[in-house]
């Protein structure tokens, strides 16, 4: 059975009302008869590929929780949360009802945590960096949070822009950049990025000391004030990032300028936000203006540190700060059940289940109206913090709140592939895909031509499903009686280009020196040199190395 719907609608202004928009597969089929047609005819060839996928994902060394969060809130793209139209553009709202999406369109401040679409559908994720810096940034660098169709009228959504979902959409750019290694994509939308990035210094940061300090909305649809480690964090990424692609496009004075505020920035940060126990707001207004968090232990505290963990950008706050917010986050704000929580707002946990609150006040001071939705769970918050905990160590906890999500979610109480917010199949869920990063330790750098794995799990016989802007396959790793480590890079569908390839010695072979080093493809060797640096290995070849479908890597060491 085929079907063939291929009308959309956009009715939030009232401009549009009644305007009909075509689906991309509208372009491809006229009905569903040729729909149908298609499908019959390419039928072997799209299960044997779709089959593929599944035994690929689902082989991966990864506890049963996990492969469901991160499989079943991938799903979403294929909900009303999502639709593809005839131009190419991808678009989302942050949830749906029962056929429409609710809370419109291509929200930054939300999808700055879905990290699914952009490790799956990369080129559906880029159509949605275009949007945001070609169609919703303004003359004056003000990024509009929301889209308005029909693009490319001029018409923006009316509202202040927002500081976290605009600084992220900084990150996400960068990410983007680097699962796809396209230059022309990053060049084409520079000079708007550069607007985006250097309008906090009008807004939010006029003192250009790497703090935002001016008025702040963000996605708790409130405003935060002064200086506070939220929106903050997520700048210090977004600098970073801007100032690295600055490099990489040729323009040094911005690189320098943005490294400079971002330097001066996060020692700030770390000076003025930090409580000893972890990072806070820092604001007289706290306690009179409404919606903000001030000494609370908020979840999302050091957000963008998690962005640019993801994102490839690695770890600019003090380690061992990170990490001990990370356990305050959990101890003070992960609940093992809620029978005595007072919530008097939704309730997404209730009774013996278990939860990670939005944000808590272990030390008091509470302010009379708290930031909104404070006691509250969000899947794509506790995916988030699960997934930044295991990146820094803390695996336990944080597999410990996947399951805890996982159960709440368990087919019987609630719907395993709905993870609602506001609205059902909520685009930030898809924070889960960052869970399979984490523990795969996955790094790529589609301009360097660099790949990397770092497992957190299961090291001495791992194996974990990766993706680039090229291709996907799967990376395994195994240690044969602590003598040898054999490694596998396949390419099961599109192809990958290489010039680095790094991995790290599991626990058995911790700190061992490695006496020969053997790389092959198919019956060919390959001529490599190989660093290492403790217990981190380094392939590098001199010139780039292509994999296509069905061709593999394969490494020997011997210890």
């Amino acid at each position: 059975m085929t079907n063939y719907m291929p009308d959309r609608w956009f009715d939030r202004l009232k401009e549009e009302r009644g305007k009909i928009y075509k689906t991309h597969y509208s372009t491809r089929f006229k009905d569903a008869w040729e729909a149908g047609e298609f499908l019959v005819k390419n039928l072997t060839h799209l299960e044997a590929q779709t089959r593929r996928f599944i035994e690929i994902f689902f082989s991966q060394t990864l506890p049963p929780y996990v492969l469901e969060a991160v499989s079943s809130q991938a799903s979403i793209i294929r909900t009303p949360t999502c639709f593809w139209l005839e131009d190419g553009n991808f678009f989302g709202y942050e949830g749906c009802d029962k056929s429409v999406g609710c809370c419109p369109l291509n929200c930054t401040h939300v999808w700055n945590y879905a990290q699914s679409l952009a490790f799956l559908f990369p080129s559906l994720e880029r159509s949605m960096r275009k949007t945001d810096f070609l169609n919703n940034v303004k003359p004056d660098g003000d990024m509009a949070f929301r889209t308005t169709l029909p693009l490319g009228e001029g018409r923006y959504w009316d509202h202040e822009p927002a500081a976290d979902g605009q600084m992220g959409r900084i990150i996400s750019l960068y990410r983007d950049w680097q699962l796809s290694g396209d230059m022309d994509f990053l060049k084409k939308i520079w000079p708007n990025t550069k607007k985006a990035l250097e309008y906090s210094w009008t807004s939010w940061d006029k003192d250009r000391d790497g703090i935002m300090e001016g008025v702040q909305h963000n996605t708790y649809d409130i405003e935060f004030y002064g200086p506070n480690s939220m929106t903050s964090s997520i700048y210090l990424g977004a600098l970073l990032a801007g100032s690295r692609m600055a490099e990489s496009i040729g323009d040094k004075e911005a690189a320098r300028v943005y490294m400079e505020i971002f330097e001066k920035g996060r020692k700030k940060f770390d000076k003025i936000l930090w409580d000893g126990d972890y990072y806070i707001q820092k604001d007289e207004r706290v306690m009179e203006e409404k919606y903000q968090y001030g000494t609370g232990c908020l979840s999302d505290q050091i957000l963008g540190q998690w962005f640019s963990m993801v994102a490839g950008l690695g770890r600019f706050l003090p380690e061992e700060r990170v990490k001990t917010s990370l356990q305050s986050i959990f101890r003070n704000n992960f609940l093992t059940n809620f029978r005595t929580h007072s919530n008097m707002q939704r309730i997404y946990a209730l009774g013996d289940e278990k939860g990670l609150l939005v944000c808590s006040w272990p030390k008091g001071s509470r302010p009379p109206v708290p930031v909104r939705y404070c006691d509250e769970v969000w899947t794509g918050i506790e995916y988030q913090v699960a997934s930044h905990m295991i990146y820094e160590g803390l695996i336990e906890e944080g597999l410990s709140i996947v399951k805890a999500i996982r159960e709440r979610y368990d087919g019987w109480k609630r719907n395993p592939w709905n993870e609602e917010e506001c609205g059902n199949h909520y685009a930030r869920a898809m924070a889960s895909w960052g869970v399979l990063l984490a523990l795969s330790g996955y790094t790529y750098s589609g301009p360097e031509m660099r790949i990397g794995f770092d497992p957190k799990i299961y090291q001495e016989n791992f194996r974990c499903f990766w993706s680039t802007g090229s291709g996907w396959g799967r990376f395994s790793q195994k240690t044969d009686n602590g003598k040898k480590e054999k490694i596998e890079l396949l390419v099961a569908l599109g192809k990958l280009k290489l010039k680095q390839f790094a991995f790290h010695l599991p626990p058995s072979l911790q700190d061992k020196k490695i006496e020969s080093l053997k790389v092959r493809s198919g019956n060919k060797s390959l001529k490599t040199d190989f660093i290492q640096d403790g217990n981190r290995i380094n392939v590098k070849w001199k010139k780039p190395c292509v994999l296509k479908t069905g061709e593999r890597i394969e490494i020997e060491a011997q210890f």
